[in-house]
Parts: structure tokens; sequence; C-alpha cells
């Protein structure tokens, strides 16, 4: 149809605008379909894939078959962490079969960088996640592809035992949190890594931010952007996460407030809107929860570990070692002391939700779990 032209004409300047190398930009070509090629399902990934996570991992492997970074944007709930993971078992398993039929070298496998742990390996991945989820992505990167090596890095180098080179030589995922990667900028970039899952992307949504820069910078060919977030509210958001992950598709920050921002914010223009959505449709992938309705369970649990901030966590260890002198000795008669008992374990539970619950004096002190709380709430509002 005539959507479909001008998405192919979009597409066509854009391989022409682009930067080279020329022959990666007309592979851009490729994205116009709404059919990726089916790629199997990693021996290496230990999980039985949806059809719609199938359809996510088809779309992941043609982002990373070019190079070509992408959004993945799905809903809440609908499994953007394993569709990532699969993407780098693919990207592992494509690497080592790239490697066999070359010899076993590896050194021309598509994706080879410096950084690689070893022959027939990618190289490492670099996933940036808000310091509340980065337990959550260690723990399903073991549960999900428990063949490769993960590191978590939750301090910066001056409080680690290691550097991020060494963990980026010795691992194949290495997770940190955004707060960590903006203070130790200089040591993520002086990495080469195969590719970056930025977990939660709108937290980079400010272009003149030392995140956004920290990010800008880092080696890799390959970004992907995950949210679930809707962006299509806020274009400067989302011109940020598009610069960060599909580089090149939209134009500088002044030309794309000329051209799409202004035009759409302020005049209502919809041809701009229009041509904003189709120059970006191939890169992202959003798809709502009430279209796949039919493939998920009535119910999904989702476990998150959350650690708590240093000051949060000092207040609670403090509580809990003056809790625990007191209960140690109640607990001689429990039936008896059974309400002092239940008192004092509900301080605790309220203490490591929020401080602030047991003292209004604590405040200031940030809540990890209120935090995450707040955002999933705004994504699920959203």
């Amino acid at each position: 149809g005539l959507g479909q032209a001008g998405l192919l004409a979009d597409l066509a300047e854009l391989a022409d605008d682009l930067a080279p190398p020329s022959g990666r930009a007309r592979a851009l070509l490729e994205l116009a379909s709404d059919t990726p090629a089916p790629v199997p399902v990693p021996a290496m990934l230990d999980a039985d894939l949806r059809p719609y996570q199938q359809h996510g991992l088809d779309w992941l492997a043609m982002l990373w078959r070019h190079r070509i970074g992408g959004i993945l944007a799905d809903d809440m709930g609908l499994g953007k962490t394993v569709q990532a993971l699969a993407l780098i078992a693919h990207a592992h398993e494509t690497a080592g079969a790239a490697a066999r039929s070359s010899g076993g070298a590896g050194q021309g496998a598509p994706g080879a960088g410096q950084g690689a742990p070893g022959a027939g390996r990618p190289g490492p991945f670099l996933v940036v996640a808000p310091s509340s989820v980065v337990p959550n992505w260690e723990a399903e990167a073991r549960r999900f592809v428990p063949t490769l090596r993960v590191a978590r890095r939750s301090v910066t180098e001056a409080k680690s035992a290691t550097t991020v080179a060494e963990d980026a030589r010795a691992h194949d995922i290495v997770v940190t949190s955004a707060t960590v990667l903006r203070l130790d900028a200089e040591s993520y970039t002086g990495v080469e890594w195969a590719g970056v899952i930025l977990d939660e992307a709108q937290q980079a949504k400010n272009p003149t931010s030392k995140l956004f820069a920290a990010l800008a910078g880092l080696r890799a060919d390959f970004l992907l952007a995950v949210t679930g977030t809707p962006m299509e509210n806020n274009l400067t958001e989302l011109w940020a996460v598009a610069a960060l992950s599909c580089r090149g598709v939209l134009p500088d920050a002044k030309d794309f407030r000329a051209q799409y921002r202004t035009p759409i914010e302020k005049n209502g223009d919809t041809a701009a809107l229009e041509r904003l959505r189709r120059r970006l449709r191939p890169f992202l992938l959003r798809r709502r929860k009430e279209l796949v309705a039919g493939e998920l369970p009535p119910r999904t649990d989702a476990v998150m570990e959350i650690e708590l901030s240093a000051a949060h966590r000092r207040l609670y260890e403090r509580e809990l070692a003056r809790q625990r002198a007191s209960l140690l000795s109640l607990l001689d008669d429990f039936e008896a002391n059974r309400i002092s008992i239940l008192a004092g374990l509900t301080v605790l539970r309220r203490l490591c939700l929020d401080a602030s619950l047991i003292d209004p004096a604590h405040a200031g002190v940030a809540s990890a779990k209120t935090d995450e709380l707040i955002a999933a709430l705004r994504e699920v509002v959203a």
C-alpha cells in the first residue's frame, strides 16, 4: 500500500543519509518487512518463548545481524528481559557457528570484539539498568542463560575488587546500574562491548545529562533500548532514546525540533507525526497486553530483588540488631510475648519498605522499593 511505499522511500533515503559503512546502511531495507526471518530458539536459552516473544527474538536478531540498534517497548509483564537475554544467547550461538565454520579462530566472526572472552564468543554484553533492578537482571540471566558468565557491578571501581575491564574480559554479561556507569564512565567507555542493553531507557531521557553522555560514549555497534513506558507523549524523550539506540535514524536535536517536535507539539501537524511514526516504525517494537492476551497465562508473578540504598541499609541493620537482642529474650515465653514479638517484626518489615514509615525524621532517606513501586505504577497508569 501507500504506507508501505512511503516507508520504503523513507528507508532508502535513510540508507543514503546514514554514515558509512554504506553496506550496513543499505541493509535497512530489510527492516521494511513486518515478518523478519525466523531464527531458532537458542539451545542455551532455558525458557519457553511465547509466540509474540519468538517474533520479538526474530526482530531483535534482524537488528543484531545488521548491527542496527532499536527500541523494545512492549508493555510491562510481556517479558522484555527474557527477549533481550534470548538475543544475547542468539549472538553467542551465531558467533560460535561462525567461528566453527572459519576453523575455530573466531576472528572474522560478526561482532567479535577486542574484549571477547574467547574464540566463538561475540564479546561481553553490557546491561545498564536502574539500581533497583540490577539484582533482578543478574538473577534472570543466571536463570535463563545459565551457561553464560554474569558479573554484577553495583558499586564503583573505587569500592570494587575488580575493574570494569577485568569483569568484561572474564564474563559474557556485565550488569551495572545507570548511577555506577555515570560515575565510572571512563572505565566503561574503555571497553569494546559486543552490545549494550539499556533497560528502563527513559532514565536517559535528558540529552544534556552525564548519564546520556556516558551512554553515548560507549564503544558498541549495537544498543538495544528497553522500555515499557509509552514514549509517544514526550518527543524529547523519544529523540534521546532513539539517538542512543538507532543512531542516525532521526536528525540531530535542532533539526528534530524544527521538523517534528515544534510542528507536532505546538501546531498539531498530523502529517509530521505520521512521518515520524513511519521513520521510527522499523526500529521500534511495541506490543500491548490486550493484543497478545490470548498467549498470556491468567496471572504472571514476578519476584524482584531490590537492594536498599546505603543509608537505608545502615538504618535497617542498626534496627535489626536492636530488635534481635530484644526478640531473643522474648522468645523464652512466646505465648506471653506474642504481641511484642509481632510488633518488633512489623517494625522491621515497615523499615525495609521505607524508613519514614517508622520515623518521619527519615523522610530524606531514599527508598529503592518506593522508587521501584512508583516507576511501575507510572507504567501501568500510562
